[in-house]
């Protein structure tokens, strides 16, 4: 991969481009660096420990990872489970009943019964058209349709 002077340089130049673009954006990015920094930091201490178990064994090796599984791990840990509960907390909010005031109780009412006549209006125009669709049918055009239905279930 590329170096780590390397990258912290391109980095922070990338990074300076970003707040001339603005402001809002460098604070994310900001985020994320800190977020390959951490990534680096796991990276080193797993090439450590794989060292360690090719000069000393595997004992060391052991001794080495549960020391990396108690610290990062368990930081990770934490943060799922803090992660979890301000998601709940956000649920919970969400979830909350909203308490409207009595004119927006009522505008919500005058909505409900604008829809109900379109609903009511479409509903009859849908009834018109076929009652319209089977007045078309001449007397001689039913007889004839019920006879093919007779012969066909004969």
């Amino acid at each position: 991969g590329e170096p780590k002077r390397e990258r912290e340089a391109r980095l922070e130049r990338e990074r300076r481009e970003r707040i001339a673009r603005g402001e809002a954006e460098a604070a994310a990015d900001a985020g994320r660096a800190e977020w390959d920094q951490d990534l680096d930091g796991v990276a080193e201490e797993l090439e450590g420990m794989l060292k360690a178990g090719k000069r000393v064994g595997l004992e060391a090796w052991k001794v080495q990872f549960k020391h990396f599984y108690k610290t990062r791990m368990a930081a990770y840990r934490e943060g799922v489970k803090e992660f979890i509960e301000g998601y709940k907390e956000g649920r919970a909010e969400a979830l909350k009943p909203v308490e409207l005031t009595e004119e927006e109780k009522e505008e919500a009412r005058a909505e409900a019964a604008l829809i109900a006549a379109e609903l009511a209006r479409r509903r009859e125009v849908r009834m018109a058209e076929e009652t319209e669709q089977r007045a078309v049918q001449s007397p001689d055009d039913i007889v004839a349709g019920s006879r093919a239905q007779t012969e066909r279930s004969i």
